[in-house]
C-alpha cells in the first residue's frame, strides 16, 4: 500500500525513473557484444568405430561393448550413450564440465588404444572426436533436386558452380560437396 500511495502522490518521478530504467536496460542491451555462432565448449567427445559387413549384434559384441567396458572407468566421466548400427559403432561420452576437454580426449584416446588390441583385425580404427559448435555444426545446408530429366552429372556440375561461388563469400569457413 505504502508504494502505491507513494507512486499516485509522485505520478511523475515514477514515470521518470521508469522511463530512465528504460533508457538503461535498452543502452545495456545494445552495447553487450554478440556473436551469431560463439565457441560453445562443450564436454562430449565420439568414438566412432567401423566394421564393414557386421551386422548390428555382432558390432554390439565385438566392438561396442569391448570399448564401453574399458572407457567407463574414465575420471570425470558423467554418462555413455551408444549405438551399434550395421557395420558401425556410435559411443557418445558426456564429460563433467569443471574438466578440461583436453584431459578428457587424452584420456579416452589411451583407453581406445588399450581396447585396440582385442577389436576384431577387420575393424578400422576407432576415431576419437571432441564436439565442437565452432565446426562440428553447418550453418547453411543446401539441397540441390532435379527431376526425372535432369541428369545426375548435371545437378554435380551445378554443386560444383555452387561450391565454388560460396568459398569465395567472406566469413566462409569451409564449403563441403
Amino acid at each position: 500500500m505504502i508504494i502505491t500511495r507513494f507512486s499516485i502522490k509522485h505520478f511523475m518521478a515514477v514515470l521518470v525513473m521508469s522511463a530512465g530504467i528504460i533508457l538503461l536496460g535498452s543502452g545495456s542491451y545494445l552495447s553487450m557484444p554478440r556473436e551469431n555462432f560463439p565457441d560453445i565448449q562443450v564436454p562430449v567427445i565420439t568414438v566412432t568405430t567401423l566394421y564393414t559387413g557386421a551386422d548390428p549384434t555382432d558390432v554390439e559384441i565385438s566392438i561396442t561393448i569391448l570399448l564401453e567396458t574399458e572407457l567407463e572407468g574414465i575420471e570425470g566421466l558423467e554418462e555413455i550413450r551408444s549405438i551399434s548400427s550395421e557395420g558401425m559403432s556410435l559411443i557418445t561420452l558426456e564429460f563433467d564440465p569443471e574438466i578440461k576437454i583436453e584431459t578428457a580426449l587424452s584420456r579416452v584416446r589411451d583407453a581406445v588404444d588399450k581396447a585396440k588390441a582385442d577389436l576384431p583385425q577387420e575393424v578400422d580404427d576407432p576415431i576419437v572426436k571432441e564436439f565442437s559448435f565452432s565446426g562440428d555444426v553447418p550453418v547453411v545446408v543446401l539441397n540441390l533436386v532435379g527431376s526425372e530429366k535432369v541428369a545426375l552429372s548435371q545437378l554435380h556440375e551445378l554443386a560444383e558452380n555452387i561450391e565454388d561461388v560460396l568459398e569465395r563469400l567472406p566469413g566462409v569457413l569451409d564449403v563441403v560437396l
